[in-house]
């Protein structure tokens, strides 16, 4: 059986397989007939990217002021574009609670498709004293400033509207910038005119904006909408969805007009390099709307299993993230999944308790301050086993005094202080003298033990004594040394440990347990760590993994004692196979990327995706 024969057995068996760099190429090349007509469409230029007008904001108001004054469209064609697109403005000024920006008797127009235009006139970059001028607008706003308008389209209409036969809409229109000096401020008070027989007005604000934000309008940065509450938002991808595509499937077009809305499409969804003269980060691609043929294509394409990985690890590979295989498999994990993909090799040979009793002697029991473990095995009698939750025993944290476990140092000792004054029959005084040479810090500091409230100390349970907060675990034995051995306090050993794990209630008391299976005292010392972990279960035995493990502490599983003579975790060799496609084929690999990206409609995962994203573009 060859590769892609033992791949597809497996993937009907609902198994998951990790392919080496070599095989996975030779699969996706081999996936070429499925992959041809996306990377056809991907590779494609269009006119706009010929001339190098991409993303040329001018280009693009012309073509829009086109499309929307119907100048080439003829008879029903244009009506029907011109109802899309006051639909549209419909929809957009309901979301963002702009509904009083347009006219009640225009409104009631638009919904009973009464309206009937005439001709139209579209001008772009139309200066504001000039509109003034030609259209007689009596306004009293005076600006030093060379304003204009981006698009401006006058309508007149066949039939009056409650005493106005004009529509007119301005379009502010930023592709790759934002609005600056209030522009949005200026043109309204400088365009709109105050009297009775005004023309119906309509100020639009035209943006490369995602749905994602569009459709959580109130969650997008301020920085992204238009100063003055007039101006009605709507986005390209809006263009492409309400007006573009549906006229493209209008039967009365002709064939030349449907190719050049075509090339007009294959500009907005491909991702290109900003122009020259674009606010746009420099070496960012971007994508002004994505039609439904392309989503569709991406969207088949990364449905492949081995398409999708390829993606994945080439992207991985040019961030320099190491790869790793597992009992000289040959295959490619990250470093969370070569960790999940040891803990499953060792379960088989090595019992679970054992095996988190030689995980907590590694060194790879914290990330980078060796604060909490990477790796807890969790036992089904007192953790659910559940993916988003995930409590565990911080075993650093733990100390153990006459039998009882405390979750630090401070409460330890503050018991181990408690039973030796009462035990002793030593007075307050007795017992600061005894403590008298034990201080916070190094050649002095806060004492150990006070009959004064210092910055630093707290009440004990003993009245009329403090005893410090933060007690330095280097002072543990100088304390122990005053203590004795019948008062002393210890660091937790991995047999009390494991009880806990096992929650042998019998071992401490046998204190009444809770409804998780705790005894009430192990219970408070618990800690929670949902959604920093990930869930794997491992024949019976569930375990739960950090998220994020150093990639420079994963090779330290191979200090387990039973393998000393076998390193368990490698480093993958074929890292640069990778990274050689990555940079043969970039485009295809950013331009699918950056597409799913602009898809996603969850806020958070966009934003960490998009860093990602960038981060590719910029390492080197």
């Amino acid at each position: 059986m060859n590769t892609i024969e033992l791949f597809s057995s497996m993937k009907q068996e609902g198994k998951e397989i990790f392919l080496s760099a070599e095989d996975l190429l030779t699969m996706f090349n081999r996936n070429i007939s499925k992959n041809t007509e996306l990377l056809d469409y991907i590779g494609k230029k269009n006119i706009f990217e010929v001339i190098g007008k991409t993303r040329n904001e001018g280009v693009h108001s012309r073509f829009i002021a086109e499309l929307l004054s119907g100048d080439f469209f003829k008879g029903q064609s244009r009506e029907s574009t011109l109802f899309h697109f006051l639909d549209l403005l419909l929809y957009r000024s309901a979301k963002e609670n702009k509904t009083s920006e347009i006219n009640e008797h225009l409104k009631k127009q638009i919904l009973t498709r009464s309206l009937l235009i005439e001709n139209a006139t579209s001008v772009c970059e139309l200066s504001v004293k000039e509109y003034q001028k030609l259209y007689n607008v009596n306004n009293t706003i005076s600006t030093d400033k060379n304003d204009r308008i981006d698009i401006y389209i006058r309508y007149k209409l066949v039939t009056p509207i409650a005493g106005r036969n004009t529509l007119e809409i301005f379009i502010e229109n930023k592709v790759n910038s934002s609005e600056f000096d209030s522009q949005t401020l200026r043109y309204f008070e400088e365009c709109d005119n105050g009297g009775y027989e005004r023309p119906f007005q309509l100020f639009i604000y035209l943006t490369p904006q995602s749905l994602r934000d569009m459709e959580n309008y109130y969650g997008l940065d301020t920085k992204y909408k238009p100063t003055c509450p007039h101006y009605i938002h709507i986005c390209y991808q809006d263009i492409l969805s309400y007006i573009i595509e549906p006229l493209m499937n209008d039967e009365s077009l002709d064939d030349d007009k449907k190719a050049m809305l075509k090339e007009y499409v294959s500009c907005l969804e491909l991702p290109a390099m900003p122009d020259a003269e674009s606010q746009a980060p420099g070496n960012e691609l971007s994508i002004m709307a994505i039609s439904s043929r392309e989503r569709e294509l991406v969207k088949t394409f990364m449905e492949d299993a081995i398409n999708r990985r390829v993606i994945n690890k080439a992207i991985e590979a040019k961030l320099d993230e190491p790869l790793y295989s597992v009992t000289s498999m040959g295959k490619l994990f990250n470093a969370t999944e070569a960790m999940k993909e040891a803990v499953k090799f060792l379960a088989g040979n090595i019992k679970p308790l054992v095996l988190l009793k030689k995980v907590n002697d590694c060194a790879i029991v914290g990330p980078q301050n060796g604060a909490k473990p990477y790796l807890v095995y969790s036992p089904n009698a007192w953790r659910t086993p559940d993916k988003t939750f995930c409590k565990y025993l911080p075993f650093d944290d733990l100390y153990v005094y006459s039998g009882k476990v405390y979750v630090s140092l401070r409460l330890a000792v503050n018991a181990a202080i408690e039973g030796y004054k009462k035990k002793r029959h030593k007075s307050n005084e007795e017992l600061v003298s005894d403590f008298s040479a034990v201080f916070s810090g190094k050649g002095g500091g806060i004492p150990l033990v006070s009959e004064k409230k210092q910055n630093g100390n707290a009440e004990a349970d003993i009245k009329g004594i403090y005893i410090r907060k933060n007690i330095p675990v280097e002072r543990l034995q100088k304390i122990n040394d005053i203590l004795g051995e019948q008062f002393s306090v210890k660091p937790i050993d991995n047999e009390a440990y494991n009880a806990l794990m096992s929650c042998n209630v019998q071992l401490y008391y046998d204190e009444p347990v809770t409804e998780n299976g705790l005894p009430r005292e192990i219970e408070g010392l618990l800690q929670d760590f949902s959604g920093y972990w990930t869930y794997e279960q491992v024949g019976d035995t569930p375990f739960f993994f950090r998220k994020d493990i150093a990639d420079d502490r994963i090779l330290n599983i191979n200090k387990l004692k039973v393998f000393e003579d076998h390193n368990l975790i490698e480093k993958c060799k074929d890292t640069s196979l990778l990274l050689d496609f990555f940079n043969s084929r970039r485009n295809l690999i950013l331009s699918v990327y950056k597409v799913m990206l602009e898809a996603e409609s969850d806020r958070n995962v966009y934003k960490e995706k998009i860093s990602v994203y960038r981060n590719c573009l910029t390492h080197k």
